[in-house]
């Protein structure tokens, strides 16, 4: 009985599938979710930032305190209580967060991050180099999408950089309003990191260097290939 059940459970997925995509791109699709299985292989852009002196929303409020950020979340509204705790995370895990509140709900969220390991991709981890900066996790709630909230807190973010810092940020390769809202500011690529990683365990970088080099190296260097 449960078989039959899954037989036809697999038939109709597949019917579907084919109706929708075709049969040639079908088997591309299983094909390429099975490989995934023993290799998956993701790619990050990285550009490196420099303070600049955006205006500051008024919208935007900053912590780098757990107890403060806690006790904030406490008045405020949001569409998932993952939100909180994912908040509450990122500032235990030393990162400064920035939320964007209108009429006491959070609509989004970034962070940056100052130091530890920072993770990107299926397995990627960097353990963040002395006087350099990781911009993290930014958010936006899908109800606020189109009030240009991602800017916003992105220009917060510069805004708050010393001269000094060395920051970047890591954008998927695929995401392409992310990387058209830096390149909409002024920025191009720096580094680009492919990440292969093989049966969910071993994890080989390639890097490729465009500018700016002596940091690319830095970040190259602070790479890590396996959990320890």
């Amino acid at each position: 009985m449960l078989l039959d059940r899954l037989k036809l459970l697999y038939e109709k997925k597949w019917t579907e599938r084919v109706s929708q995509f075709g049969i040639i791109t079908s088997l591309h699709q299983v094909v390429a979710l099975l490989f995934k299985s023993i290799v998956r292989i993701d790619q990050q852009v990285v550009f490196f930032i420099e303070h600049s002196n955006y205006s500051r929303s008024e919208n935007i409020e900053s912590f780098i305190e757990f107890s403060y950020l806690k006790k904030r979340l406490m008045d405020l509204a949001f569409t998932d209580e993952l939100i909180k705790k994912r908040l509450l995370n990122l500032i235990k895990r030393n990162n400064k967060v920035y939320l964007f509140v209108i009429d006491e709900t959070i609509a989004g969220y970034a962070a940056v991050q100052y130091e530890g390991i920072y993770s990107f991709g299926p397995r990627g981890r960097l353990s963040i180099p002395k006087k350099c900066l990781i911009f993290n996790n930014l958010f936006v709630d899908s109800r606020f999408r189109g009030k240009s909230i991602a800017q916003k807190l992105n220009q917060s973010r510069i805004l708050d950089l010393n001269t000094s810092d060395n920051c970047c940020v890591f954008v998927m390769k695929e995401n392409n309003p992310a990387l058209h809202n830096w390149n909409k500011i002024g920025l191009s690529t720096d580094m680009e990191i492919k990440q292969i990683v093989i049966l969910s365990k071993f994890v080989k970088y390639k890097v490729s260097m465009n500018k700016n080099i002596e940091l690319c190296n830095t970040i190259k260097d602070g790479l890590l290939i396996n959990e320890s």
